[in-house]
């Protein structure tokens, strides 16, 4: 995972979801594998999943995860 995909999935970690939703089962996912193995590379549909999730629940993310992607972007 890239560091800007370990940010994002600790960020929707702290997130509130349906209960039993398909959203909530790969945010739980991706944060777990974030902590124990961060190492490992995220595949085609997982990596759109999570742009996804995180714009769509970016209210509830705050501006402060934000503002550290777009300050990383800027960096580019």
């Amino acid at each position: 995972m890239t560091e800007d995909q370990i940010i994002k999935a600790q960020a929707l970690s702290r997130c509130t979801f349906q209960p039993g939703s398909n959203a909530k089962r790969f945010v739980r996912d991706m944060a777990r594998l974030a902590n124990d193995n961060p190492d490992q590379e995220l595949t085609e549909r997982q990596r759109k999943y999570l742009d996804d999730l995180f714009h769509s629940y970016r209210r509830q993310i705050g501006r402060a995860h934000l503002e550290i992607l777009g300050q990383k972007s800027l960096e580019l």
